[in-house]
């Protein structure tokens, strides 16, 4: 019995050794540029895109801006742009700050941005994935969600900017007009 007891515990050591080796060696492949990230390729860092907006007017300014995580020593950006919005951006930094770029909208649509970036700590091409932005006459400026309609919470919120001063008697008239003649708007 005692003999039996003996194997039992040596098996159980091994076995935990194996575990521990196990363990140690997932942490050496995933362990990459200071970040221990078990469930991305890309050790955690990513350049983040964001946009000013993603519903515009025609000839409305839109703002990308990239920031690439802190500390980042080299960085690059490779974003096509839907036609009508200007040239493609490529941008390469070996600083880590954000960088805006300044894009018009043109006739309306829905544009889809797709683009990659690149991080030298990571060495791999990164797809930043789609953003869409849709480009649309409102019919007036209380069509805040530019859905062609002004809901009545858009027109309140409006009707409340008029009486704080923030908007004129004829900006607030326009918006009553366009939310009491509206048609097939909920």
């Amino acid at each position: 019995m005692l003999g039996q007891a003996r194997r039992v515990v040596i098996k159980m050591k091994k076995i935990k050794w194996i575990w521990i080796v196990l363990i140690v060696l997932i942490g050496f492949f995933t362990f990459k540029g200071g970040n221990f990230n078990l469930f991305s390729a890309s050790g955690g860092n990513k350049v983040v895109r964001t946009f000013s907006s993603t519903k515009l007017e025609p000839g409305e300014e839109l703002m990308v801006t990239y920031t690439p995580p802190s500390g980042t020593q080299a960085w690059a950006v490779e974003q096509p742009v839907p036609d009508g919005w200007g040239n493609e951006i490529r941008y390469y930094s070996t600083e880590d700050a954000k960088k805006t770029y300044t894009l018009t909208a043109p006739s309306e649509g829905t544009y889809d941005f797709y683009g990659n970036y690149w991080i030298a700590e990571e060495g791999e091409k990164v797809n930043f994935g789609r953003t869409t932005v849709t480009v649309l006459k409102r019919n007036t400026e209380a069509d805040t969600n530019y859905d062609g309609c002004v809901s009545f919470s858009e027109f309140t919120t409006y009707a409340n900017l008029w009486v704080e001063g923030k908007k004129t008697f004829d900006q607030f008239i326009e918006s009553a007009n366009a939310w009491t003649s509206q048609e097939g708007c909920y």
